[in-house]
């Protein structure tokens, strides 16, 4: 925040900060968003790839446990691994699921290495500072403290 408002003057800092709070919410929702379509799309793409050379399990079976493990983020895996009918599908699903996590995790990475990159990138600048004022009383007119001359009062001829 100190470098967005390090270039700003103060009567206009607070809509500044206001920008830069923003922009920095839409960044990680967007954030988000990008990562998990990742997991989501790499962990069903996976245990299709995975599971579709098991014998004796047809493609509709391959897309609702996909489907499945999709739709539960991974947390369908628990499931999987305790009933003992899917025995033999369990280690292609865990691998799909790390997979996908590794896969989220190096884009989050690539994400963040961007980000250093950009930051690396900024001109140096110095801070902005506001000369030094006295504060103003309560009991004290703002413009006479702040070296404002009044101003005429019409003459009421």
């Amino acid at each position: 925040t100190s470098i967005v408002l390090s270039d700003i003057p103060a009567e206009r800092s607070g809509l500044a900060s206001g920008a830069n709070s923003t922009v920095r919410q839409v960044g990680s929702a967007l954030g988000i968003a990008i990562l998990g379509t990742v997991l989501f799309v790499s962990l069903e793409n996976g245990v299709h790839e995975n599971l579709s050379d098991v014998p004796g399990l047809t493609p509709a079976a391959v897309d609702g446990i996909a489907q499945a493990m999709e739709a539960s983020a991974g947390q369908a895996l628990v499931v999987f691994k305790e009933d003992p009918k899917y025995e033999a599908l369990v280690p292609g699903i865990e691998a799909a699921f790390v997979d996908a996590t590794q896969l989220a995790g190096f884009v989050a990475t690539g994400f963040v290495l961007l980000g250093v990159v950009f930051s690396l990138l900024l001109p140096k600048t110095q801070m902005h500072r506001e000369p030094d004022r006295e504060p103003v009383s309560v009991d004290e007119d703002p413009d006479e403290a702040a070296g404002v001359a009044p101003e005429a009062e019409p003459n009421p001829a």
